[in-house]
């Protein structure tokens, strides 16, 4: 299973709390920058934390990064997101980034949509207030012009999907 969470201004343990709450076992890191002025999410805290809470840590913001200087159909991209869905196969992940409102995040508009589109994978947006909901619903908050082009293309060519 595959979810989507962004950090924003939570605490530790209200981030541990949403994860383990879903059983996720590994997070995938999608900031071009694995930095945070919220000290707990920079990614050497992360990778001491992780560890002792039994969670596999990676980063993909090289190439899945907000910032990334790459298109969203380049080999790259492509198999960052393959690498994912192969993750997701065997546990429950979770593609991480800031920002807490998951319709304002380039993990919705960008991966989730790509993900959707391409996979028909349908990913959970874990929200802020701790409930979650279908990548489907998220997508109707994004305002269509923040989603690439390619991938809404995508995603208009199978209505049962969007």
């Amino acid at each position: 299973m595959l979810f989507s969470i962004g950090y924003s201004d939570r605490t530790l343990p209200q981030f541990l709390y949403e994860l383990e709450r879903r059983g996720i076992t590994q997070i995938i890191d999608v900031r071009s920058s694995p930095w945070s002025r919220n000290v707990p999410f920079n990614a050497k805290q992360i990778t001491q934390w992780s560890e002792r809470a039994g969670i596999l840590y990676r980063q993909e913001g090289k190439d899945l990064g907000g910032r990334a200087e790459i298109t969203l159909d380049h080999p790259d991209y492509l198999a960052a997101l393959e690498r994912i869905l192969d993750a997701a196969c065997r546990e429950r992940v979770a593609v991480m980034c800031a920002e807490g409102r998951p319709e304002d995040c380039h993990r919705t508009s960008d991966i989730a949509a790509s993900l959707l589109a391409r996979f028909g994978i349908v990913t959970r947006s874990i929200c802020r207030d701790g409930s979650d909901e279908d990548v489907t619903d998220t997508l109707q908050r994004v305002p269509a012009g923040r989603i690439d082009p390619l991938i809404r293309d995508l995603l208009e060519r199978q209505p049962s999907l969007f």
